[in-house]
């Protein structure tokens, strides 16, 4: 069973792995791995000069003070996750003003410095 999403006008299959509920994708799975945030990148992604090993990590570690950041460059993206929730004086009001312009930072670093081809769609 597969299902179809249209994406700016290009319709696409979801493999059956990949659906949910309701039709809604629960994670990137199989090929599509790549696509996750959670996936660890070759060249990292760079947030504030530093390189962090995938878009989560760096992601949660903006929620951090600077100085305390480097806690998320030797951790699972699922870690980050966690340790993201347990910011110090955390502003959500802030972030939340932020982390969509972040979040698309970060994912157009993702395939701008980790340029590997062998994930093709096709």
């Amino acid at each position: 069973m597969s299902s179809h999403i249209n994406i700016e006008n290009d319709i696409m299959s979801i493999p059956h792995y990949a659906i949910h509920k309701h039709g809604v994708i629960a994670g990137f799975f199989g090929p599509f791995r790549f696509l996750s945030n959670f996936y660890a990148l070759e060249n990292g992604v760079c947030l504030d000069e530093i390189y962090y090993p995938s878009v989560e990590c760096a992601y949660q570690a903006a929620k951090w003070p600077y100085n305390q950041r480097e806690q998320f460059l030797n951790i699972t993206a699922s870690d980050a996750k966690k340790l993201g929730k347990m910011a110090p004086n955390f502003n959500s009001k802030k972030w939340n003003k932020e982390k969509v312009t972040l979040m698309a930072a970060l994912c157009r670093q993702k395939f701008v410095n980790n340029p590997k081809r062998e994930h093709s769609l096709a």
